[in-house]
């Protein structure tokens, strides 16, 4: 029993969540599963164990079965199962959304679903517990719910916000707390608090509710008629959420912890419970390497590929070779790789430091050395000059910067709009002494194009601001500088909005960066005579005329399209269409446009300009200019371990970052971002799954007092295939013989059938 004890008290608390209360028993979530807390042993028992996340556990009136909501099937429903455990029975089949909110009375659960025709608020319902089809509860929309003990009465929230990352909120979604009588039909507001008031329960005489007041948390009580406002509860530094009650005391969540509240002798207990658990979310894993690519890059010569997968670089051979892992450790985040253009070093971005930092290492991943040392900022893009001597990176700041590999002088070269750290496209010179930039006028919301000499840190402007100039690419050769630009004017009707509508706007351009150079569109003057062979010109050192550049513009002969990236191969002129998903590749020697590729989100070009490179995420092929030489690059069955602790520590710190970094004005709402981040962080020993870690980062998300700030769910490792249900195109009624009757027959867009465009159904 000793040994228990120490071994609970070593432990790091667990994240509790939603609980309910009836008697001495407690129902709450952890681990993604329904756990059993016994109050007088404060040992629990789990009561699920599967691949889906159990949440929402709720005692039934008499505390014999449990009501929760799951994904276990692939899609959030409705379950039931015995208190003392059992196979859950399935109760609804929305293939939507349903999450439990109480029990109406012994035999009816109440849960929450989408609303039609209104998708911006949820809707109540009830089902029956032996089965049957879910009604709804009479009430236009609503979130939360309690229920007096004669199943009549309650008590609603109108607004889902608990959902949302917002605290200290006060605007158009603060919820009042509702009164509902179905018996009677009536309804009404019965107390408006200054801040939210958040899952009203209701307990004896009284109404119970969170809500928060100057940044601190509290439980409050008004009578069931709104009088009597009481304070219950001390202040908490964390969110109090979902309050339940059985009829005696209440159970609630904060922060980490559970507390329950006697409102007899206004004693508030917090609660712990010695878990018996295998961690398994916690226990390292493999996934396929191919699984979760977010960045990807060609090397040199198109022998290799590049990939960023789960925070690890893997190396992937184009034809032949192994594909393996080149930098993997636990904890840190590796991406952006790209390998120089003499292929002897990698550059690649790391936050190992708690920063995101340069580094570069050799092709295996060895000598790891850091170029780069700053706070506060994102990096966004790395670019390698072609003699391999410099790198270029992107910020959030609207920087770019220029690294010497030799010296490890840190360069800022221009600095534009902030938060874009890949919205100012640029390249190296073939000579590797000019930058060519195209940054984002904000006011204009144009792009243009920009030449920056490192040698003088001179910038120049281009392009003339009447018109916008995308993607500018300097030839191999150095003679031309090509780009898109906005110019093509054609106007066509759109006949639905009713409005005239400018369609494939972008054409293609080149312009001879030296005055004496002749177009490459120039036409042959042919003469009869003897053939001579063709002579090789000298190669020319690069050279730009400043004076008149933009005027000697030249239009290539490619079709308008909605084109947003450009590349120089040799000899080629590659545009990406990410409308059609198409490479088009106007031939300068043939004068010719082809398409080459379909299918292609994205594109890219090995620094040979010999292998285009297309594809996001797992699906990477690469082709030579003319569309030929298709080859799809594989992944070989690489799988990569995955450490979960470290990765969530990762995650959050990296997320932290993300929102100090873009966050709309630099002073973050005047939270202490540093306090904030350590104050949750804190929490991370206590995260025991992916879910829970989505938590401690919405909580970081609510520090900032801002609505429209959202969270993606992340990998939840779920093993299962959504299970979506089949729908008869028909309404249905109950009919008096307990069965149901066809009330109404949906018929499909056939006009011919149903003679008139109008009539898309039938009453019976």
């Amino acid at each position: 029993m000793l040994l228990a004890l120490l071994t609970l008290l070593q432990t790091p608390p667990a994240f509790m969540r939603s609980p309910d209360i009836h008697g001495d028993e407690v129902v709450y979530t952890c681990e993604g599963d329904l756990w059993l807390g016994d109050l007088k042993s404060r040992k629990a028992i789990r009561l699920t164990s599967d691949v889906g996340t159990e949440m929402d556990g709720r005692f039934s009136p008499d505390g014999a079965q449990i009501a929760f909501d799951s994904d276990k099937d692939g899609v959030r429903e409705i379950y039931l199962m015995p208190t003392g455990g059992g196979a859950p029975k399935r109760l609804t089949y929305l293939d939507l959304f349903a999450s439990m909110v109480c029990w109406k009375d012994s035999h009816t659960v109440v849960f929450r679903a989408a609303n039609y025709p209104n998708f911006t608020a949820p809707a109540l319902y009830e089902v029956d517990v032996n089965g049957g089809e879910p009604q709804r509860l009479p009430l236009e929309f609503a979130s939360t719910a309690t229920f007096a003990p004669d199943g009549n009465r309650f008590v609603f929230s109108r607004f889902q916000r608990f959902d949302n990352a917002w605290f200290r909120y006060h605007g158009g979604l603060s919820n009042p707390i509702w009164y509902g009588d179905l018996k009677n039909l009536s309804f009404k507001q019965i107390y408006d608090g200054p801040d939210s008031c958040e899952f009203p329960t209701w307990l004896g005489d009284r109404v119970y509710f969170s809500t928060q007041e100057h940044g601190s948390w509290f439980v409050e009580s008004v009578k069931t008629d709104g009088s009597g406002l009481r304070k219950d509860t001390a202040a908490s530094p964390y969110e109090i959420r979902y309050l339940m009650s059985d009829g005696k005391r209440l159970v609630y969540e904060h922060g980490l912890g559970m507390d329950v509240f006697d409102p007899a002798n206004g004693k508030d207990t917090p609660v712990q419970f010695e878990m018996v658990s295998d961690l398994i979310h916690t226990l390292p894993f493999m996934v396929p390497a191919e699984a979760d690519v977010q960045d990807s890059s060609i090397g040199p010569t198109g022998k290799r590929v590049l990939v960023e997968a789960r925070g690890q670089i893997v190396s992937l051979p184009v034809k032949e070779g192994d594909a393996h892992v080149v930098l993997a450790k636990d904890g840190v985040r590796f991406r952006y790789p790209k390998y120089s253009p003499d292929g002897k070093k990698i550059a690649y971005v790391s936050d190992e430091t708690g920063e995101m930092e340069v580094y570069v290492c050799d092709p295996d991943g060895s000598n790891q050395k850091q170029f780069t040392t700053g706070k506060d900022r994102q990096l966004g893009r790395l670019e390698w000059s072609p003699d391999s001597k410099t790198l270029a990176y992107t910020t959030s700041e609207g920087e770019i910067h220029l690294v010497d590999l030799a010296t490890g002088k840190d360069t800022l070269a221009f600095k534009g709009a902030l938060f874009a750290d890949t919205a100012c496209d640029f390249q190296f010179s073939p000579d590797s002494k000019w930058l060519v930039l195209n940054p984002l006028d904000i006011w204009l919301q144009m792009r243009t194009i920009w030449l920056y000499e490192i040698a003088t840190r001179k910038l120049t402007e281009v392009s003339n601001g009447l018109v916008e100039d995308m993607s500018p690419r300097f030839s191999p050769d150095g003679k031309y500088l090509a780009f898109l630009s906005r110019r093509n004017l054609t106007v066509a009707g759109d006949e639905i909005m009713n409005q005239m509508d400018l369609q494939k706007d972008v054409k293609v351009y080149l312009l001879t960066l030296t005055k004496d150079l002749p177009s490459p569109l120039m036409p042959k003057d042919d003469e009869e005579g003897a053939a001579e062979p063709p002579k090789e010109e000298p190669k020319k050192p690069f050279k730009i005329d400043l004076d008149g550049l933009y005027d000697r513009f030249i239009e290539l002969p490619v079709p308008p399209g909605l084109y947003d990236q450009l590349e120089f191969a040799d000899g080629y002129v590659l545009v990406h269409d990410p409308d059609a998903k198409s490479v088009l590749s106007f031939d300068l020697k043939a004068k010719k446009t082809t398409t080459i590729a379909f299918g292609a989100p994205t594109m890219a070009l090995s620094g040979d300009g010999k292998t285009v490179f297309v594809g996001f995420g797992p699906n990477l092929t690469t082709f030579d200019p003319k569309g030929e030489n298709v080859v799809h690059v594989g992944f070989g069955g690489l799988q990569l371990r995955i450490n979960p602790k470290a990765e969530w520590k990762e995650m959050y710190w990296d997320a932290w970052r993300v929102i100090r970094d873009y966050f709309y004005v630099p002073n973050l709402h005047g939270a202490d971002w540093p306090a904030i981040g350590q104050k949750y962080a804190a929490m991370l020993p206590s995260v025991r799954s992916r879910d829970e870690l989505n938590i401690l980062i919405r909580w970081l998300q609510a520090e900032l007092s801002i609505s429209h700030s959202f969270l993606s769910s992340g990998d939840l490792r779920s093993l299962v295939q959504p299970a979506h249900p089949s729908f008869l195109g028909v309404d249905l009624v109950p009919a008096e013989n307990g069965f149901y009757k066809i009330d109404h027959i949906l018929r499909g867009m056939d006009f011919a059938a149903s003679g008139s465009p109008a009539d898309h159904g039938a009453k019976l």
